[in-house]
């Protein structure tokens, strides 16, 4: 019942984002805005980079970027991708992706070639039976996708940066 409420809010705030969209009669104005936003998020991924290293990664190996998310870049790509893909060629795109099936990624755990070679997995050409994008054509709805965001994303809002990092790094980063 809760998912299904927070379901009910991210539609209205997309139907929201629609309605502001289709008012913005100047296209020029439009792109700028889109510009900055975009512009806003490289410096959240700049934020995002820097609490990366203080935990001790290395950023040549990867980012927080696909665990967290600030709740204005999450409506805004999760409205893009609702908006953009209609649900039949969402499935085909993850179809297409075999490496991220769960047949391929077990694959990948065993060690032994021989092994390997020896069990059932999902190719480029065709997936194993069982495999979610086994059918040669489904689609993937709205609700899905919203509750696959929900459950791979943490939002995290610039003010509990400031509090983890510290407002003088964040507002150096956001000053830029």
């Amino acid at each position: 019942m809760k998912i299904q409420k927070k379901i009910d809010d991210i539609f209205k705030k997309i139907r929201e984002i629609e309605k502001d969209d289709s008012k913005v009669a100047d296209n020029e104005s439009s792109q700028v805005i889109e510009k900055e936003k975009l512009r806003r998020f490289d410096l959240y991924h700049a934020i995002r980079l820097e609490k990366y290293k203080m935990q001790g990664g290395d950023p040549t190996f990867g980012n927080l970027d696909a665990q967290e998310i600030t709740s204005e870049e999450f409506e805004y790509y999760l409205s893009h991708n609702l908006n953009n893909y209609t649900p039949e060629e969402r499935y085909r795109q993850r179809k297409e992706h075999y490496y991220f099936h769960p047949s391929y990624i077990e694959m990948e755990k065993i060690d032994d070639w021989k092994e390997r070679a020896m069990i059932k997995y999902c190719t480029g050409e065709k997936c194993v039976l069982g495999c979610p994008y086994y059918d040669k054509n489904s689609r993937i709805g709205d609700e899905q996708v919203i509750r696959e965001w929900m459950e791979d994303k943490d939002i995290v809002e610039i003010d509990d940066y400031r509090k983890e990092l510290g407002k003088e790094l964040i507002d150096s980063i956001l000053d830029n």
